[in-house]
Order: C-alpha cells, then structure tokens, then sequence
C-alpha cells in the first residue's frame, strides 16, 4: 500500500531530546509569556490560579496524553489522523483552521518584537523616557526622592489623551506604556476605525513570514535544530529578570497579588471559563499539533514520561513568567503611586509594557533587550486598529472550538473507537496500558467538563475589552461567527459521511463511524501485529452463528 510505504519512511526526531524540546517549544510560547500574566491580572491574581490548574489537571494533561498516543501510534499529522472515525474526520479540517486563525495574531506579536529588538539598538531605549513626540502630559518614568517624577510634553495635544479610549480616567501612563500604545501600535478609538497602515509593523511583518519559511523549510530536522534555542533561551532571561524585578521597590506587594487568591472572584463564570482556555493554550492542545509533532516519535517512545515532564516543566514556567511580570508590576504601581490593579491599561500586549520595563532596570539594558526580543521573536517560529482585532481574534478565535473539539476528541477514543481497544494500542507502544486515572478522565471527566464550559461560553462569555474599551456588540457577533465557522467542518463532514453511506441512519452512522483501513500504525513490522490483535478480538466477539 502507497500509504504503509509512505508511513513507515517517514522521518522521525534526529535524537528524542530534539522532539521533546520541540513540544516544550510550542507549549512554552506566547501563551505563557504573554497570555497567562495578562490573564491573572485580569482576573484577580491569585484567584485565577485555583481554576487554572484544575482546568490543567482535569482537562488538559488527559488531552495531552491523548493526543500524543494517537500521533505516535499512526505517525499521521492531525489532518489524517480522524480516520479513526470518519463520521468526525472534520475535527482535523476544523484544528487546522483554529491553527490558521490563531496563527494572525501569534505572527503579530512576532512582529511586534521584531520592532522592539530594532529599537533595542539605540543608545537610550525608547520606552525610558518622558520627552518623546509621543510621549503625554501624564507620563511618568522614575522615582525622585520617594515620589513620582513627572515629565510634560509641550508638543503633545491634550486632546490625544481624549481620544485614548484604552486609557482608564484620571490614570497616569508609564514611560512604556505610551511607548507601546501611542508609538508602536498608533491605537486608534476603536475596532471600527482602523485609521492608516503602520509601515514598521507591515515590513517588521513580512521579515516575520520570512523567518518562518527559513525555519521551515526542511521539515523535522531544522525545527528541531531551532527548538534548542527556542525553548532554552527564555528561562535564562527570565531567571535575570525575576532576581533583578525582586531587588526594586514594591515587588513584594505584586507577587503577594499573584499569589494570594481573592475568593469572592471564583463566583464569576468568566474567570473559570477563561482559566479553563488559558489551559489548552499552556499545553497546546485540541490545536492538532501535538498529533503532528508526535507522529514524528518513534514508535516505542516512553511519552508518558514525557508528558508529565512537559506538564511540570510547562506549568512551572508559567507561573515563572507571572512572578516576573507581577513583582514588575509591584514596582511600577510602586513607583505611580497607584493600586497594582490601575497600573497599565492594556489587554493582551500587556508583555510589550511590562517586560521592557523589567529590561530598562538592568545594567546594559540595550544588550538585554536585543536578547530578550530575539528570543521573544523565535517563540512564534497593521493597521492603526489592528490591537483591537488582535484582541478579538486572540479571544474567539479559539474559545468555543477548541472546546467542541475537545470534548470530541474524548467521545471519539473513549466510546466511539474505545476506551479498552485505545489502552490495547497504548500497551503496544508502552508496554502498558492506560494509567486508570487518565482513562476514567478521558471517559467521563474531561468531556462532562469541556461539555459544560461549551454550553456556558454561548451564554455567559463576555466579550473582549481592551483597557477601558469596550467592544460593541456587534464586535461579539462577529467573534461568535469566527468561532462558528472554525466548528462547521465537523457538521459538513459527518453529514457527507452520512450520506455517501447506504442503509438505515443507524446503520449509517454504525459504519461511518468504524476505523478505516487506513487507520493504525503506519510501519509495517507494528501495523502487522496491530491487524492480528484487531482480527483475534473480532473472532473472540463473534457469535457461534457468525464463526
């Protein structure tokens, strides 16, 4: 068969620590760095931390195990591993678009700090100082002696804070903040006035696209030579920026706020709903990647190692990232003189402020920043208005399918294909079978959950803002109907599937929902001993008459 010879040549990880840095790389991402900081900022610190590793624990981890048996099993990629139902084969048409839609607002940010190592190079960094052409007459960058020293811009309107609808009233803006706002993105007074091209973003953009195709061009063997750097290169910045962040004043109160829980905030729908997401995008599942990743394993990979490895390693990094951005936080509203919670206003680019500020603090702050920035810049290996579309795509255009797909991908393996028959094929490739907990998990657990945060993300799910913006509603309508045509797939094919069928509906669906042949280990020597276990289960199942 094409396919057999195809499967059993296809390439496989140089060496294993190249595979596992590679997943380290892509559950390490942005969504630590960047995402998980802002979110527990917006949700009260420490209160957002209770649901989050409930979500990790009873969602993610299971999917993750999941998802990485079924890649290395079959060595296919997550657009062709659902022939193991055909009925919901749309599941890998709609994970390749979630990974389309969610790759805009990724490539942006690489772009962003595209911009920000360019501007690392000066001899005085940009986002330091008060006395820039964008800089307003409420800006503020240090502390003399013990208050805060204001710089005013005489060629700065007054009025170009008015229009500043991410700006909260009466807030002071840090020297970084403006920098980010005003002189990076040029944000504009809304979603519905996207204003002019920003030349820097759209060339800083095109070199982002670039690098990817370099990075990509060989398959398997340049990505995992990339990971080393990519995966490696942020803890040692981190661990700098945590021991320099602790050293200034005000640090203490902002890593007391990430760590101590405001209870009264876990009544609020949202905040679980939002943990529950951050959680797929710290591990990187139901995006279909971890299926593409794993199926260049070999096949008697000891992944259950490896997956507990990732997720102590992954969520322990999250939670680095957010003392290193919270006891900067402490310093700044240390040095305003103003509640931690009213220190910046921004959504998800909260990184662009908060980092570079951390950055500024250090001795040979130019050479930090080139460093971080780069590194910031291979983690993801405009317009005036575009943070606002940002900030929509990033929170749609995942939400509701990632979910769906989720719960999916549970119903699938654990009743549709088998919880028993999917511990028999990990027991081929681990010499195990399923540890029972992951298994009662996959069952039961993790889809009733992902079930009922699907049911209230229709409901209850608040619609983005940005700072003190606001969204309008049709901004929500238009996010819904993203997240709408990102889930249509698995309808459309489980139709076709359906009707290119004949017989009953029942009989129907029976059929469509039994593995194709296709389906199984795609090297030889395993799929043979794969299709005799298959055929002695059918015999032990069939009854006398059938024999």
């Amino acid at each position: 068969m094409p396919e057999e010879r195809q499967g059993s040549m296809k390439e496989t990880w140089v060496q294993k620590r190249e595979g596992i840095l590679s997943l380290l790389g892509f559950c390490v991402g942005y969504g630590s760095l960047l995402r998980f900081p802002y979110l527990c900022n917006r949700n009260g610190g420490g209160a957002f931390l209770i649901p989050y590793f409930t979500a990790i624990i009873t969602c993610s981890v299971p999917l993750f195990f999941l998802e990485v048996s079924m890649g290395q099993f079959t060595s296919r990629s997550a657009a062709h591993v659902w022939v193991v139902c055909p009925l919901f084969k749309g599941i890998g048409i709609s994970q390749l678009l979630t990974v389309i839609f969610g790759l805009m607002p990724y490539t942006l940010i690489m772009a962003w700090a595209l911009f920000y190592l360019s501007q690392s190079f000066r001899s005085s960094l940009p986002w330091t100082t008060c006395y820039n052409w964008w800089n307003t007459p409420v800006c503020t960058n240090k502390v003399t002696n013990g208050s805060s020293e204001v710089y005013f811009n005489s060629t700065v309107e007054y009025q170009l804070l008015q229009t500043a609808v991410w700006r909260k009233p009466n807030s002071t803006l840090t020297a970084a903040e403006e920098y980010w706002q005003i002189k990076a993105l040029g944000a504009s007074t809304g979603i519905d006035n996207f204003g002019s091209v920003q030349p820097h973003i759209i060339l800083c953009l095109l070199c982002c696209w670039t690098i990817l195709f370099l990075c990509m061009v060989k398959g398997v063997k340049s990505v995992g030579k990339v990971a080393y750097v990519t995966a490696l290169m942020p803890y040692v910045l981190l661990t700098v920026l945590l021991i320099r962040s602790c050293m200034m004043p005000g640090s203490g109160d902002g890593l007391l706020y990430f760590i101590r829980p405001d209870f009264s905030r876990l009544g609020s729908v949202t905040v679980w709903l939002e943990a529950l997401l951050q959680a797929f995008y710290s591990m990187g599942t139901t995006f279909g990647t971890l299926i593409t990743f794993s199926s260049y394993n070999k096949f008697n990979n000891n992944y259950l190692r490896d997956v507990a490895l990732l997720t102590i390693v992954g969520e322990a990094t999250s939670i680095f990232c957010g003392l290193v951005m919270f006891s900067t936080l402490g310093f700044l509203a240390h040095r305003a003189q103003v509640p931690l919670s009213e220190v910046v206003s921004s959504g998800v680019g909260l990184g662009f402020i908060i980092y570079p500020e951390a950055l500024a603090q250090l001795p040979l702050p130019q050479l930090w920043s080139v460093l971080f920035f780069l590194t910031l810049l291979s983690l993801g290996i405009d317009t005036v208005g575009g943070v606002y579309l940002f900030q929509l795509l990033d929170w749609y255009a995942s939400s509701f399918s990632v979910l769906l797909i989720g719960c999916l991908e549970c119903v699938v393996i654990s009743w549709i294909y088998g919880s028993k028959r999917f511990s028999l094929d990990v027991e081929m490739m681990l010499g195990r079978r399923t540890p029972m907990v992951l298994s009662i998990l996959l069952s039961y657990i993790t889809p009733a959950i992902l079930f009922a945060g699907l049911i209230l993300s229709l409901f209850k799910y608040d619609p983005p803002s940005y700072g003190a913006y606001v969204y309008p509603f049709y901004a929500k309508v238009v996010g819904i109907l993203m997240a709408v045509f990102m889930a249509a797939p698995i309808l459309v094919v489980l139709i076709y599937e359906v009707v290119q069928r004949d017989g009953t509906i029942m009989q129907r669906l029976k059929l469509a929902s039994q593995p194709s042949p296709d389906w199984g280990p795609a090297r030889t020597e395993h799929r043979i001993i794969y299709l005799e276990r298959e055929l002695s289960q059918r015999r032990i199942l069939m009854t006398p008459t059938e024999a």
